[in-house]
């Protein structure tokens, strides 16, 4: 009897414990903002000292949803190098009825991200009837389509993301404009232009010579560009030369894109007509710069690693590579080497001092400064003898 009394005992017991673990299980379903995951699995019977083998009980954890707010790094700023970058320019113009495409890569950036890894979203217009703006993930290209009529603008606003999560926005005004009248100029294609970074170029015709406008003379026709970020075009309103400066040191080689600047010609009556030259900057390698390096001094027998020149390494910069510096000149009394940003001195020949010209390279650049070792008065000497005494240093 007594054995039976246990054995229902043991029973209520355990169904006690099955009830705590389903009222676990629906608080974890029916909890609101929580994410219920499978954690551990645990015998809830382990402390009765029965067989766990075959128990199988699971225990629900219940956990914020969406991992740590420490991982999500959405901030929209100009303060971190890393964060991409993107600038949609100046005005849009589109004829009315006419199609417009962006490539995205021409106006986005990134220092750690490739243009395939950026993803791009049209923040408005959304169900606009006078642009209809739509976004090709895979090209990354954004067409334009002019649905409203002349006269009629809408702000396009487009975020760029990075493979962290950090974004950047731009906005720029598209304006449709009237289409093509027979009344109105007409441009013959552009040519492409070709330069060097850090250059300035000039486009080797006026632009009077692409433009042919049946009731207007060349001075009346008003040229305007849009669709330029690093390339700066500025037309002489006289001769209608064009002159290209690039931004210092940008270039459109990979994984930059060349820039498509549109040409607008328009004469006074509004009529107008437009053409898309592509501007390519080809890169060059920069040489690396020094700053004036200061002379230095230091004391005879210095130990071994006293510091020379403290950071050394950030007396030359590279906008292109980064800095590898190295000690070019020798000397039969000491050595020098760059330890971390330092210059230091090992092996300094004892008692001995003089001054010699130290040669650094900085990624091929060399510079140099005069080392001063100082002359220091050693122990003091004096011997006496029947006439009197001698003094000296060693």
């Amino acid at each position: 009897m007594e054995k039976d009394n246990l054995a229902i005992i043991s029973i209520a017991v355990a169904l006690v414990a099955l009830l705590i673990i389903i009222s676990g299980i629906s608080f974890a379903v029916f909890s609101s903002g929580r994410t219920a995951s499978v954690e551990n699995i645990i015998d809830p019977l382990a402390s009765f000292g029965a067989d766990t083998s075959q128990a199988g009980t699971t225990i629900i954890h219940i956990g914020n949803g969406g991992g740590s707010s420490d991982d999500d790094d959405d901030d929209d700023d100009d303060d971190n190098g890393d964060d991409p970058e993107i600038d949609l320019g100046s005005t849009i113009y589109i004829q009315e009825g006419n199609t417009a495409t962006l490539n995205m890569d021409s106006y986005a950036s990134d220092t750690e991200d490739s243009h395939s890894e950026l993803e791009y979203d049209i923040l408005s217009p959304t169900g606009n009837t006078i642009i209809d703006a739509s976004l090709n993930d895979s090209t990354r290209v954004v067409t334009l389509i002019a649905t409203g009529s002349a006269g009629q603008s809408v702000t396009l606003t487009i975020e760029v993301e990075d493979t962290d999560g950090n974004t950047d926005t731009d906005s720029v005004t598209v304006q449709i404009t009237a289409g093509p009248s027979p009344n109105g100029p007409s441009i013959s294609t552009l040519p492409d232009v070709y330069m060097i970074e850090d250059g300035t170029d000039y486009f080797p015709q006026s632009l009077n010579d692409y433009v042919t406008d049946p009731d207007n003379t060349d001075d009346e026709i008003t040229w305007t560009v849009s669709g330029n970020t690093h390339v700066h075009v500025d037309i002489d309103p006289t001769t209608k030369n064009v002159t290209f400066t690039v931004d210092p040191n940008w270039n459109s080689d990979a994984p930059n894109s060349p820039e498509f600047i549109t040409f607008r010609a328009e004469d006074p009556d509004g009529n107008y007509d437009t053409d898309v030259m592509m501007v390519r900057v080809t890169g060059i390698d920069d040489p690396a710069v020094w700053n004036a390096l200061s002379d230095r001094t230091i004391d005879e027998d210095s130990n071994d690693g006293t510091v020379v020149y403290p950071n050394i390494v950030g007396q030359a910069t590279d906008v292109d590579t980064p800095i590898s510096m190295s000690v070019i000149s020798s000397s039969s009394h000491y050595t020098l080497s760059i330890v971390g940003n330092d210059l230091v001195i090992s092996n300094l020949e004892a008692n001995w001092f003089g001054r010699e010209t130290v040669t650094l390279s900085a990624n091929g650049i060399t510079n140099t400064f005069e080392l001063n070792v100082r002359q220091l008065f050693d122990d003091f000497k004096q011997v006496c003898y029947n006439y009197g005494c001698e003094e000296w240093y060693e």
